[in-house]
């Protein structure tokens, strides 16, 4: 069969061909990414002339490859100017008989509009037609098919071609060559249709298969790519496929040895690995050096994808990387054994070279794309190319030291050798023992004269070169000495503890030891053998001894003594409910609110993810349960702060987690159940969300208000609101950028760290910096009217460590008719922070009471409770063991006491959470100790009786013991001299074990109290 040129077929054609189609087949589906091309052959006979054109369909995958459709064009003459021709459809019909075309385009047009094949992939079908194209060259077109080289793997030293044809023919014959022209060649049955190869094809090297019937048959003749041991296609070869009416088949392999990510990346010195949610692969698509890359892999929101190798420094790395994804959002990053050094992110950026200088010793490298919680942009993937490590080469020193461990005085040896690993000369030795003594010399002897533990080190240089060899070999010098084992008894108990110590009068030497130096941890000292100690103050006491002995003149080793813990006298009023251990939560934070006879509180970590949890558990200390436990992602908060309670619903915030990572409010029932998440906080700055809520939040009706540390139009903090059923939420006020000279400076404050009150209408709060003073801010505003934002008072300059007003409030507010009441963290007479009253018209501030430090408190975190004219608050510092105090104080100033100082032991450390009052009992937790020290709740039983007056809503509710029989609540609008006191109604009932009564709140403050 004689090829004819295109030039030829259009002539041919136009003299008055007919087509008539033959081989009729259905056109298959096939895979996206098949080669169609058109093969058109020639034949003569006689006056006519015969060509056969078909398109041919073909993929890349192994198999029978689909049927071919093609026509038979005849011409009766070669120069006759008339004819007709006919064709088929694929169904075998004819769309027309007897008609005839003239004209090589008619004809051309009619077989692309009814030949068609659909080509389908994972999301769609499209129809593309049979088109007879690229007639510009001298040859015709030739079926082709080309293989891909992402991902190529090992080629099979034996490659096994695989073709279908007829079973009824002979002479079949196989041949395969190099393109030198050796090869090798078989004879086979005619019915065999694979072949393996009997010579190892080498890398480089472009192949010619080819496969041939000795008799015209009408079946197909097919290749296929080599596959490797594992039964994967050998990617990186192409085949071109020629059809002949002979079923004949010729294509041309050529091998592109890419295998590994080192082949991909131009690094063959490296061993990489991948994972993550997706593993990064090779691809050819885009790359630096025109060849290949490796690609991140497909990773949805939150995920990532990691690729990484092992070095060991020092050396010098360099790559070449490139990102497509969404900006500022999704990142390509490079890490050094886990430490961020750079970033990409965006689309339109081009590859960009890096260079890093790795440290000695082993080190792990790492790539890592990552995606936010949402959005995409560009190929979203990260890409790396051309990755280089060339080591650093260095010359080391192998020293040695001996003795290294033994008795005081020491005498060590140390040896080196005059030529370093290279074989360079050592030129310099500068020692130094670990103990002040230095030498240059190259082997020196040093004394040990002190006990301890020393650490030599060795510089040196030699002719290698300019830098310090590396030095090995050394190691830490344990100089020992002989002990003296001591004992103190008892080490445990409450105050006045009378310990006695005890030494023996020689050391484990037998030497006689001749001075005792005791330090009894509390201030106190004796220098008697066996003294007897009694501890005045309750804490932990680490008492030491200083002892020689005639061995010689330095300290003996001495054991035996431990932490002496001297707790307060047992207070009969004060009772450890729970101590928090991490599997129930741990830090309980934000307060307790209290239904019937159950407490509800957060903690700020523990629980199942160690994200802290929501507890209830009984007035009497029985029936914890762990209502929730956060976690940080979607679908919850992290880091709970307290809650607040409207029916059988408790809300709160949380400061991460949620879908904008941020935090979240949420509402959940008091069994536990119905978690929801009614507000989303973002975190990143973005000026219509807040950021960092700290504290429990304020109900107002069917709104609840909250403060944050950041976030809001300048991320200085905000306070905000949510509708209790998530419907609406909004920022109220967004605090004001400061300036520091050195403090916070501005005009309403910074940090609002504490949670908020409301009361008839108007919300108030603190910022426990910035202000005028930089001291820190008392302000308030109107529900109905966000402008309304002002500052009651501005607490004096944080910079003095004294001041007569406070610095830096912390903690909750309390309104008591017209007066609030609160504590600071720090100023006042001593620097321990105050208790402090003002009116709610920013009038009237008065420091009611400075802490003192010590057995006074000191650093009060938590808000004021109230019970008649008593306030009562605890501080986290300060106390017998400066664990913190529970303390009262009149509402004038007057009759300040503490009740009970904190030991650190199972009663629990410094606390940070606002108390509550039910009957006569303060309810409240500890941050620390306990019996594991993860917290602790506690309760406080008052002698005496206690009027305890809550805010609800509209109403406050007023309870006290019902022991106290014959007394009636009273009420008057004005403390004065001309007071007015009147019987309060309704009657008292009891409620969860109180006298309870529920009075409105009027527009004119009022007061309460009980009479006989």
């Amino acid at each position: 069969m004689n090829h004819i040129t295109n030039k030829s077929v259009r002539q041919s054609l136009r003299l008055g061909l007919v087509c008539l189609m033959a081989n009729l087949f259905n056109v298959p589906e096939v895979p996206a990414g098949v080669n169609i091309q058109l093969e058109i052959d020639y034949n003569s006979g006689g006056n006519s002339s015969y060509y056969l054109c078909f398109p041919v369909l073909s993929t890349n995958a192994l198999g029978a490859w689909p049927a071919h459709t093609g026509c038979f064009v005849w011409s009766s003459s070669s120069t006759s100017n008339s004819g007709a021709y006919g064709h088929l459809l694929p169904d075998g019909t004819a769309p027309f008989s007897g008609a005839g075309y003239g004209d090589y385009d008619s004809l051309i047009a009619d077989i692309t509009n009814l030949w068609t094949l659909v080509i389908t992939n994972t999301t769609a079908s499209t129809t593309y037609h049979f088109a007879f194209a690229n007639f510009t060259s001298n040859s015709f077109p030739k079926v082709s098919m080309l293989f891909p080289t992402e991902g190529a793997v090992d080629v099979p030293p034996l490659p096994t071609f695989i073709w279908i044809g007829p079973t009824s023919n002979y002479n079949l014959n196989v041949q395969e060559s190099d393109s030198f022209g050796f090869g090798e060649q078989a004879d086979l049955p005619v019915d065999q249709t694979n072949w393996t190869s009997p010579s190892a094809l080498a890398f480089g090297s472009n192949y010619t298969f080819s496969v041939s019937y000795g008799r015209d048959g009408s079946a197909d003749v097919i290749a296929s790519t080599p596959t490797n041991s594992l039964a994967q296609t050998v990617l990186g070869w192409s085949s071109t496929v020629a059809m002949y009416t002979y079923s004949s088949a010729n294509f041309t392999v050529t091998n592109s040895p890419l295998s590994t990510f080192g082949d991909a990346v131009n690094t063959s010195n490296l061993v990489w690995t991948t994972g993550g949610d997706a593993s990064w692969f090779m691809e050819s698509t885009n790359t630096h050096d025109s060849v290949a890359a490796v690609q991140s892999g497909v990773v949805a929101d939150y995920q990532q994808s990691w690729i990484r190798t092992a070095v060991t420094g020092p050396g010098t790395l360099t790559f070449w990387w490139q990102v497509s994804s969404e900006d500022g959002f999704d990142f390509l990053e490079f890490d050094l054994d886990g430490n961020p050094q750079d970033t990409l992110s965006g689309t339109g950026l081009g590859w960009e070279q890096k260079t890093y200088s790795i440290p000695s010793g082993a080190h792990t490298l790492q790539w890592l794309y990552s995606k936010d919680s949402g959005g995409s942009d560009g190929l979203d993937a990260g890409f790396l190319d051309e990755v280089g490590y060339a080591p650093t080469l260095t010359a080391s020193l192998l020293v040695t030291a001996s003795p290294l461990t033994g008795l005081t005085p020491l005498t060590v040896q140390f040896t080196s050798p005059g030529v370093d690993s290279a074989g360079s000369a050592v030129t310099n030795w500068n020692w130094n023992f670990g103990d002040g003594a230095t030498s240059t010399a190259q082997s020196p002897s040093h004394i040990y004269t002190n006990v301890g533990g020393f650490w030599p080190s060795l510089e040196a240089y030699s002719t290698f070169g300019a830098l310090p060899l590396s030095v090995t070999g050394l190691a830490p010098i344990i100089v020992t000495n002989f002990t003296l084992i001591v004992t103190a008894s008892p080490q445990f108990g409450p105050l006045p503890l009378v310990v006695q110590f005890t030494s023996p009068s020689v050391d484990s030497g037998g030497n006689t030891v001749t001075n005792w130096n005791w330090n009894f941890g509390d201030g106190t000292t004796n220098t008697t053998q066996n003294p007897s100690h009694v501890y005045t103050r309750a804490g932990s006491f680490a008492a030491s001894l200083g002892a020689r002995s005639t061995h010689g003149a330095w300290p003996l080793d001495v054991t035996g003594l431990g932490a002496i813990t001297v707790t307060n006298t047992p207070n009969p009023a004060f009772r450890t409910l729970y101590s928090f251990t991490p599997a129930f939560g741990s830090g309980p934070n934000g307060g307790l609110v209290l239904s019937g006879n159950t407490l509800y509180g957060t903690t700020s970590s523990g629980g199942t993810s160690n994200w802290g949890t929501l507890f209830a558990i009984n007035t009497s200390g029985s029936g914890f349960t762990n209502l929730y436990n956060f976690n940080y992602d979607v679908t919850s908060g992290a880091r709970p702060n307290g809650v607040v309670l409207s029916g059988s619903t408790l809300y709160g915030p949380t400061d991460f987690g949620g879908t904008r990572g941020g935090g979240t409010v949420y509402a959940i029932s008091t069994n536990g159940t119905g978690y929801t998440n009614l507000y989303y906080i973002n975190f990143n700055v973005d000026p219509f969300s807040p950021s960092g809520p700290q504290a429990p939040l304020a109900l107002a009706g069917s709104n609840l208000y909250g403060a944050t540390w950041f976030g809001g139009y300048y991320n200085k903090g905000t306070v905000f609101s949510v509708a209790t059923n998530g419907a609406s939420s909004g920022i109220v006020h967004s605090f004001t950028p400061p300036t520091y000279s050195p403090y916070a400076v501005n005009y309403d404050g910074i940090i609002p760290a504490a949670g908020m009150i409301y009361s008839g209408g108007t919300v108030y709060g603190t910022a426990e910096q910035g202000g005028y003073t930089s001291g820190g801010t008392v302000f308030a505003f109107e529900t109905s009217n966000p402008g309304s934002f002002r500052i009651l008072h501005y607490f004096t300059s944080s910079i003095a460590v004294t001041n007569n007003d406070g610095a830096n409030p912390w903690a909750r507010l309390l309104l008591s008719g017209r007066t609030l009441y609160g504590t600071t963290l720090g100023g006042g007479s001593t620097g321990n922070g105050v208790v402090f009253a003002v009116n709610t018209n920013g009038s009237g501030f008065t420091n009611l009471h400075s802490f003192t430090g010590g057995k006074g408190g000191a650093t009060p975190h938590a808000g004021l409770v109230l019970s008649g004219n008593t306030l009562y608050g605890t501080t986290s510092a300060g106390g017998t063991s400066d664990y913190g105090t529970l303390f009262a104080i009149n509402t004038d100033g007057s009759g300040f006491t503490t009740l009970y100082s904190f030991t650190g032991g199972d009663d629990g450390a410094n606390p940070q959470a606002d108390l509550i009052l039910s009957g006569n009992t303060l309810y409240g937790m500890a941050s620390a100790g306990g019996s594991s020290g993860n917290g602790t709740l506690f309760s406080f039983t008052l002698s005496g009786l206690r009027l305890t007056i809550t805010p609800a809503g509209t109403n406050v509710i007023l309870t006290w013991s019902p022991s106290a029989t014959g007394y009636a609540l009273q009420s008057t609008t004005n403390l004065g001299a001309a007071a007015v006191w009147n019987s309060v109604s309704p009657l008292p009932v009891i409620v969860n074990g109180l006298n309870t009564v529920t009075n409105p709140i009027s527009a004119s403050q009022k007061f309460y109290r009980l009479s006989q």
